[in-house]
């Protein structure tokens, strides 16, 4: 049984001439690459992490969003860290419990807070 050698058939999503696509689609490849490396997720944390110290258990939600916050000043990410801080910044004057902890609840009560 003299079977002739098969070549491996090519396999490709996109029709047309087979070295063109190549080179298109790992041009495609690294553009899709460089996107995702630039997307700023640790301004993403921080701000969501602001968010749920507005709304929920702010002790715990309201330092983890200043700390995410400094990092994405430091990774660049000079506007998600502003709005991090400032909804950690929130968060902190609106929580009764973080406020007793340095020792201001006596002026929020007073202020009616």
């Amino acid at each position: 049984m003299n079977e002739p050698s098969q070549e491996p058939i090519e396999l490709k999503l996109d029709s047309g001439n087979g070295a063109n696509n190549t080179q298109q689609g790992q041009q495609d490849y690294q553009g899709q690459q460089d996107s995702q490396a630039g997307a700023p997720v640790i301004g993403w944390i921080a701000v969501a992490c602001g968010v749920l110290g507005v709304f929920t258990a702010s002790i715990f939600f309201v330092p983890l969003a200043l700390v995410c916050s400094v990092i994405a000043f430091f990774m660049g990410q000079f506007l998600w860290g502003i709005m991090g801080i400032v909804l950690a910044i929130i968060g902190f004057l609106t929580s009764p419990v973080l406020l007793g902890i340095i020792g201001l609840s006596a002026l929020a009560a007073y202020f009616g807070f």
